[in-house]
């Protein structure tokens, strides 16, 4: 003995059993610690999303004297009349158009019009959202419509323009059927537009308001056991700031393409983007797996008042479930009425007045004020944009009325993750 202990040499097959238990016990370890970093795992099991949110009806007032209505009202038929007589919101029309079509529901009007490939989309409405602790930016109200403060936003081809008066909200949209039409390369036209509204009419009644219900349950049971998605807010790095926003603002939606599974991601920083890693394709597997990706707020040069910069992407990217363009269908989110369709964007208002806008779809299935139920076929998910085509997926926006603030893109993507987890 030299003073060491002494060591038994073990049998061969114990010594190997024992080096395997041990490999084994490493390995386990390394997959534990590996799962628990992963945020797409834990979120996907364990996030819960706020569903609170509060209607607000809006004191409508109207002015004491008519601003060329009777002549506004004299091009429309008697059926229009009653319908701008009849409102719940005062109506706004162009007093350079007479081809107007007009909608109503006790919450709001919408008005439709076309000039020589500008179509334009009204919608004035009283019902409006509170949300509590809702951090918004300081927004810069750069443009005024009749005298009052207005926010323009430029979207994908879509001109923006929305204000408050006559103590409601207001929401100009203009589209142009020509790719290179310089009425939506800037603001100035949409502008020129809102200054030649008049009131027409309505506005007289302000009979009580309820919000539509919601049957979505505060935790959604998952139907798709493989589904994880990446925290709200969360963007491709390098794609920009997210909103980290754990409100639903569109509870009880249907999910927007007819069947899974679909992918939530980015189209420009993932594979066969203009940002994306060299040498990618569109479809390329990894943009056809989970997990799921926000995208709203991601780098862009539009204006987003809710995104932390006011600019940024303003809804959410979705990519079917294969690389085939014009095969699956985009479908009604909620039952409501097609308020306007564009060159490849249509839009969808429900009842309780958000405002859901589909782009890129081919084969549009429906007509401007055709009412709709939830689950209706749109059109199908293509890749149609101006005069280039985009990569094939359904840019999805949810546009809504949010007291304090106006009319304003919020985002879609935890209300798009609740709804993707209830299809069968």
């Amino acid at each position: 003995m030299n003073g060491l202990s002494s060591t038994k040499k073990l049998p061969y097959r114990v010594y190997i059993t024992r080096q395997v238990q041990l490999i084994s016990l490493v390995v386990v370890t390394n997959l534990i610690f590996i799962v628990l970093l992963s945020p797409s795992t834990v979120e996907a099991q364990q996030t819960t999303f706020d569903h609170t949110r509060r209607a607000i009806a809006l004191e409508a007032s109207v002015p004491s004297t008519l601003e060329n209505g009777t002549d506004l009202l004299n091009h429309l038929g008697s059926n229009q009349q009653a319908i701008v007589r009849n409102s719940a919101v005062p109506v706004l029309l162009p007093r350079n158009n007479p081809n107007v079509t007009v909608t109503s529901d006790p919450s709001s009007f919408t008005a439709n019009w076309e000039d020589e490939g500008a179509r334009y989309s009204l919608e004035g409405s009283r019902l409006a959202y509170a949300y509590e602790a809702l951090t918004q930016p300081a927004i810069a109200m750069e443009h005024s419509i009749r005298d009052h403060a207005a926010i323009t936003v430029q979207n994908e081809g879509i001109l923006d323009v929305t204000w408050n008066e006559l103590g409601v909200s207001y929401l100009l949209s203009l589209d142009c059927t020509k790719p290179k039409d310089s009425r939506c390369q800037s603001s100035e036209a949409i502008q020129r537009q809102g200054d030649l509204l008049d009131y027409a009419g309505g506005g007289i009644k302000n009979q009580p308001l309820a919000e539509p219900t919601s049957e979505i349950p505060h935790a959604v049971t998952s139907h798709r056991k493989d589904f994880t998605y990446d925290p709200p807010g969360t963007l491709v790095p390098g794609s920009g700031t997210g909103r980290k926003d754990l409100r639903v603002y569109a509870p009880g939606i249907r999910f927007p393409i007819e069947n899974g599974p679909a992918y939530a991601n980015s189209q420009v920083w993932n594979a066969g983007g203009d940002h994306g890693p060299k040498g990618g394709s569109q479809c390329d597997h990894g943009n056809y797996s989970y997990p799921w990706s926000d995208n709203f707020c991601e780098t862009r040069d539009r204006s987003t008042p809710m995104c932390g910069s006011q600019k940024g992407h303003q809804g959410q990217d979705i990519r079917p479930a294969t690389c085939q363009k014009d095969v699956y269908k985009g479908v009604a989110v909620c039952g409501g009425v097609i308020s306007h369709i564009g060159s490849y964007s249509v839009f969808l208002k429900c009842v309780d007045g958000t405002q859901y806008r589909y782009l890129h779809m081919s084969n549009v299935a429906v007509q401007q004020n055709q009412s709709v139920k939830q689950g209706t076929t749109l059109g199908l998910i293509s890749d149609i944009f101006e005069a280039t085509p985009t990569t094939i997926h359904l840019h999805f926006e949810i546009v809504q009325n949010i007291s304090g603030i106006g009319f304003t893109h919020v985002p879609p993507y935890t209300s798009l993750i609740d709804a993707y987890q209830l299809l069968p």
